[in-house]
């Protein structure tokens, strides 16, 4: 694959990059919204279902109810509703 193919995200300061001291400090705000589905519930982004010390990080976690998939679609939209309005010190938290 060209590399214009490739997406490379950066390494984001979440789960075990803590421990190692590795990667960026990310806000709600730093962080697209995509939905991402896991064992363990539905998050707002692939950097959502990080573990850190043994436990999930939940912080990012929509809903733990996966089925059906229009649950956590709902849930991401009235965060994402919440999140398009006031100013950055205003993000939304999600849990």
């Amino acid at each position: 694959m060209p590399d214009d193919d490739h997406v490379v995200r950066p390494v984001v300061r979440r789960g075990r990059a803590v421990d190692h001291a590795m990667g960026i400090e990310a806000t709600l705000a730093d962080l697209p919204a995509e939905l991402t589905i896991t064992a363990d519930g539905a998050f707002w982004s692939p950097f959502g279902p990080t573990v850190h010390g043994g436990r999930l990080d939940t912080d990012l976690l929509l809903t733990r109810t996966t089925r059906p998939l229009s649950v956590p679609a709902a849930a991401m939209l009235r965060v994402a509703g919440r999140a398009g309005s006031g100013t950055a010190a205003e993000a939304p938290r999600i849990r």
